[in-house]
């Protein structure tokens, strides 16, 4: 009875297990049902808010490119505006208009070639024409700042006046003095300016004389060029981009980088670069791409704006501004209200945690209490369960249907243990007739494996004599094939014989046309022989005259002599042929008959052993279907021998079941009375 209890306190220890963790469980579904919608609500806030302000910042600094923009093709064309006033100031004109006859005769320049003026104007590369013009010059440079550098040409580009030595003294080959008098005006693209390591527009205007103006056909006096250092530009550009925490602005020309600006913890820092020493271009955002990039690579918001030169005709290149704020300094805010954002999610996850605690304590602890009471009627105490405080909740209501359960148990153990008496008395009478039938049900089974047995032997006699037929079958249709191959080879020798008949025949009549044919040679050789007669006597009678042709005659007959020899020779031979080949065809004739009796007799075994053989196939086929028989009386035995087995093992398993039901039904009995029914209200 201990131990029982024992084994029943240990199994119900994983139930406390299982409270826990729907303890947890609970934990858990209150934290995710309170934080999981908090945190996507942030996150989508915060995302919102990021897009938001990188759209902001992006517009910002889209309006600050605009603007610089604005600002570089306002300046330009300031400049064209204040180089083109220069140009038609009148001490300027006279200037140009007034030849320096004098100057050059003092100076050694007539009549000499270019690059000897060049080398007699290096010191200063300018002659001064007008004092009161090259002081007006250089305060202009001094006062207003636009321009570096301005000289004044005549049409012969010498130089009259400039506010500083210039690259060169004569510039009639130059580009811009080339295009300024072929088209009024001229703008560079942004280059190296001339004998200064800085960037910056070369700008020139025609000086036309002002007589001419009114004729429509206005005449050049001479040029002057102003020199514009890309510094210039960044004076408007600086405090534009010291707005931009971290900012960074490039001015491209053609796509390269020649002006770059930064706003630095220094200060702003401007860079002017040449073509060899241009970094990396902004890299704007795109597509692919939503986001770009500074000059060093840092991820940043990106801006560009072109700049509208179409105001100045004379200038050629595209201009474009672009602007970059790392991201770090422009989502500065968004990452202050991620931080706070976090730190909500965090103070409220400690908050929701608490609560989620006491909300599960509140729920797992009357469970804990109601397993704890259920060990005890599993242990045989049946008893109600009586709470401190009947909750007014599903607890509630669990513990008014486990003290309904523990009654109506008690109640069904009362009955239990009185059909588990009258079950074990029923188990006991069946087990008795069972072990009965088991005992006749081994006898039968002993005398079907004894039939079984004397069939199996039987079948097995069937089987030897099926295969003897079997060699039979084999051995007449042996038989049969080598009697047709015989009456085959018969027949194909009485065609040979036929074949043989038919040459000795045509042998036979060859040999007698020979021998016509010799005949015709011995009448032949006769006559030739009395004509060799005739004609010795003849030659005789000729005397000395025949000699000769008595010699003839005797070779004649000679030859006549040796023919009738010889044609005797081959009627011999002739007549040998002649006798073996009759007796070739009576030999020929006999073996035709022979070999038509074999063929005879042959013909009359293939047709017995064919008979012979259909008789054979008729036993083995009886063998065989006797053999089929005699197993399906073998499986049919095995079969009532497997059932008769089957029945015995069965009526054992029954009478083993039955046995087993009384022994459970006296357990039942141990069992219900080990509890205690208590039913209280």
């Amino acid at each position: 009875m201990a131990r029982r209890e024992r084994n029943a306190a240990e199994k119900t220890k994983p139930k406390r297990k299982f409270s826990l963790r729907l303890k947890a469980r609970l934990i858990t579904a209150f934290i995710l049902l309170a934080l999981v919608p908090l945190i996507l609500l942030t996150l989508v806030v915060i995302s919102q808010t990021r897009s938001t302000i990188t759209a902001m910042v992006e517009d910002t600094l889209s309006d600050q490119a605009r603007r610089v923009a604005e600002s570089l093709a306002s300046s330009i064309q300031q400049l064209t505006y204040d180089l083109d006033n220069l140009a038609v100031n009148p001490s300027l004109e006279q200037m140009a208009v007034i030849r320096p006859t004098t100057a050059m005769r003092e100076l050694g320049l007539e009549n000499k070639t270019i690059e000897e003026m060049e080398a007699i104007m290096a010191e200063t590369r300018n002659l001064e024409a007008n004092t009161r013009t090259q002081e007006f010059l250089v305060s202009n440079v001094t006062d207003f700042q636009r321009f570096s550098q301005l000289i004044v040409v005549n049409t012969d580009g010498m130089v009259l006046g400039a506010t500083e030595r210039p690259d060169r003294f004569m510039h009639p080959d130059e580009l811009w003095f080339k295009a300024a008098l072929e088209n009024g005006k001229y703008i560079s693209d942004l280059q190296q300016l001339p004998d200064k390591d800085e960037v910056g527009l070369v700008m020139a205007a025609v000086i036309y004389r002002s007589s001419s103006l009114s004729s429509g056909t206005p005449r050049p006096a001479g040029a002057i060029r102003g020199l514009v250092p890309v510094s210039y530009f960044s004076k408007a550009i600086a405090p534009i981009v010291a707005e931009i925490e971290a900012g960074e602005l490039q001015l491209l020309s053609s796509g390269q980088v020649v002006l770059g600006i930064q706003n630095t913890p220094q200060g702003t820092e401007v860079s002017v670069f040449s073509a060899g020493t241009a970094p990396r271009a902004i890299a704007l955002a795109t597509d692919a791409e939503q986001v770009g990039q500074t000059s060093i690579g840092a991820e940043a918001i990106t801006a560009s704006a072109q700049v509208d030169l179409s105001m100045v005709p004379a200038f050629g290149s595209s201009w474009e501004i672009r602007i970059a704020q790392p991201t770090e300094q422009a989502l500065t805010l968004v990452q202050r209200l991620s931080t706070l954002g976090y730190a909500g999610i965090a103070l409220t996850g400690l908050v929701v945690v608490i609560v989620a605690i006491l909300l599960a304590r509140g729920i797992t602890q009357p469970l804990i209490q109601l397993t704890a009471h259920a060990r005890d009627v599993a242990k045989g105490r049946l008893r109600q369960y009586k709470p401190k405080r009947l909750r007014r909740d599903e607890t509630g209501d669990l513990t008014l249907a486990f003290n309904e359960m523990t009654t109506q148990l008690a109640r069904m153990l009362h009955r239990i243990r009185s059909a588990s008496e009258a079950l074990a008395a029923s188990s006991q009478e069946i087990s008795a007739g069972m072990e009965e039938m088991a005992a006749g049900a081994q006898n039968q089974s002993e005398d079907v494996h004894a039939g079984t047995k004397q069939v199996e032997e039987m079948n097995e006699a069937m089987l030897n004599m099926e295969k003897r037929a079997e060699e039979a079958v084999s051995l007449s249709q042996n038989a049969t094939t080598a009697a047709a191959q015989g009456e085959v080879q018969a027949a194909e020798a009485v065609q040979g014989m036929e074949v043989i008949k038919q040459s000795v025949d045509s042998l036979s009549k060859q040999t007698g046309e020979i021998g016509k044919i010799l005949g015709l040679i011995r009448d032949i050789a006769e006559q030739t022989n009395l004509l060799s007669l005739n004609a010795a006597i003849e030659a005789a009678r000729a005397g000395e005259q025949g000699r000769s042709f008595a010699v003839v005659a005797e070779e004649v007959r000679d030859l006549a002599i040796r023919s009738q020899k010889a044609t005797e020779e081959i009627e011999q031979v002739l007549r040998r042929i002649q006798s073996e080949t009759a007796r070739s065809l009576e030999s020929v004739a006999k073996g035709q008959l022979e070999v038509g009796d074999v063929r005879e007799a042959l013909k009359q075994i293939t047709k017995a052993a064919k008979e012979t053989e259909a008789l054979v196939q008729q036993i083995a086929a009886e063998c065989q279907a006797q053999t089929a028989r005699s197993r399906e009386a073998v499986a049919l035995f095995q079969s009532i021998g497997d059932v008769t087995e089957q029945t015995a093992a069965g009526t054992e398993e029954t009478a083993a079941s039955a046995q087993n039901l009384a022994d459970l039904a006296q357990k039942l009995q141990e069992i219900i009375s080990a509890f205690q029914e208590q039913a209280d209200e």
